[in-house]
């Protein structure tokens, strides 16, 4: 029996659990463990509704999933976001003439 491997090994992904990395799986259940975590305490705790509950964690859930899963030319969520920050601050070059 002949297996084939394909010669491009940057097209593999590194798989660590069903096809997902290590990094999404560990946001991934910080996700759901942070949504469920908030659900809970939201409807129990402070005694908001289900359907409140639930609304209210759903931004939170997501951020922390595409943190996990978004990435843009190499870069994650998180790296893609300081560098937006750095650029709005950034101060503008200005070109100065060394004659007179």
């Amino acid at each position: 029996m002949t297996k084939t491997i394909n010669p491009d090994v940057a097209a593999f992904k590194d798989d660590f659990f069903k096809g997902l990395s290590f990094r999404e799986c560990v946001f991934g259940a910080s996700a759901l463990l942070t949504g469920v975590g908030g659900i809970l305490l939201l409807h129990f705790y402070f005694g908001a509704g289900l359907n409140t509950a639930i609304t209210l964690c759903m931004p939170v859930i997501g951020i922390i999933g595409l943190c996990g899963f978004y990435h843009k030319n190499g870069l994650t969520l998180a790296q893609l976001v300081r560098r937006s920050i750095k650029l709005m601050f950034q101060k503008p070059y200005v070109y100065e003439t060394r004659n007179q």
